[in-house]
């Protein structure tokens, strides 16, 4: 199967590049490619049947945001966002406001098509240099069971994707703030991370969110 992508990247050599890398794969497919969001709305409104849409998070005359936040106006077709530099503030926001993916320029042809692959089929893929693409050929399910994450642990995590404190998130959830904390101190451990931006990362390769 090919995938069909919009791909809206505003350096020329990059955006060329890219396509070139991607259509020569023959998974995938680069159907359009532009330099801003704003010519894309009304493409996508045309081509509601397209796979992906790879867009880059630092565009100069407009941004990823404008995309997803004019969602409404578009097809419900997945966002994947390209970046070189790693914000995790600008990660949970671009959660929060539906992409499905967020990957590096910097990654491997191999990461890629995962990532892709894995979001064109309702999946979702966030990445950092932190937490490479260990991991990706294991079952979500086996994964889950040799970390062994608890029903409230799970909850926790899907707390803390949101970007929340532990502070909010004890309000929240009706729990107290030390409780939060050894339940986020239990999580960071069991999947082997430092920080929590780090672990909602992970999780998301493992489809544990």
């Amino acid at each position: 199967m090919t995938y069909d992508l919009l791909l809206i990247e505003d350096q020329a050599l990059v955006r060329e590049s890219l396509a070139s890398l991607l259509n020569s794969t023959g998974q995938f497919s680069v159907s359009y490619s532009l330099d801003n969001v704003r010519d894309a709305i009304p493409l996508l409104q045309q081509h509601p049947h397209l796979d992906l849409i790879l867009c880059d998070y630092h565009l100069k005359q407009d941004t990823a945001e404008t995309l997803l936040r004019n969602r409404h106006l578009i097809p419900p077709i997945p966002v994947v966002l390209l970046t070189s530099h790693f914000n995790a503030m600008a990660l949970q926001h671009c959660l929060s406001l539906g992409a499905q993916g967020f990957l590096f320029k910097e990654s491997g042809i191999d990461e890629f098509i995962h990532a892709l692959t894995l979001i064109a089929n309702g999946g979702v893929f966030f990445s950092t240099p932190e937490t490479p693409l260990s991991g990706a050929g294991h079952d979500a399910a086996h994964t889950r069971l040799d970390l062994q994450l608890t029903d409230t642990e799970t909850e926790i995590l899907k707390w803390l994707a949101t970007g929340m404190s532990n502070k909010q998130i004890a309000l929240s959830t009706g729990k107290s703030s030390e409780t939060i904390k050894t339940h986020v101190t239990r999580i960071l451990k069991k999947l082997q991370c430092k920080t929590r931006t780090q672990a909602v990362t992970k999780a998301g390769h493992f489809n544990l969110l």
